[in-house]
């Protein structure tokens, strides 16, 4: 799961983006993002399982997945709760370390490159 666009080309200017992006919404449209990613990383997910016959880290990858997952859904409920502590900035740097720790860059990646159109 590559992130492959024509004005996205890298996996850093899709982070980049949605950090920008992510910092000039309002906290509504920014638990409504961070829903779509959820939602987004859950299809990740899927291709992660899709592939447990052919990759022997299917495990550990999923098991990844789910720690953004977890992360990802605390963060919505800070917000929702108006007791955010953290930076859009720091927290997608705190996804892609959860997301690093189990080779899933890619899919969080392609979760925020699906995700980005919805947030502008």
């Amino acid at each position: 799961m590559g992130v492959e666009d024509n004005n996205l080309v890298s996996a850093l200017e899709v982070k980049d983006a949605f950090v920008s992006a992510l910092s000039t919404v309002s906290s509504t449209r920014k638990i409504a993002a961070l829903s779509l990613l959820a939602h987004n990383l859950t299809v990740s997910a899927r291709a992660v399982y899709a592939e447990r016959n052919e990759r022997d880290d299917a495990v550990e990858r999923l098991y990844t997945l789910n720690e953004v997952q977890h992360s990802l859904s605390n963060q919505i409920l800070h917000i929702a709760n108006d007791n955010n502590n953290y930076t859009d900035q720091y927290f997608i740097d705190l996804l892609y370390s959860l997301a690093s720790s189990g080779n899933c860059e890619d899919e969080l990646s392609w979760a925020l490159k699906f995700t980005l159109p919805h947030v502008r």
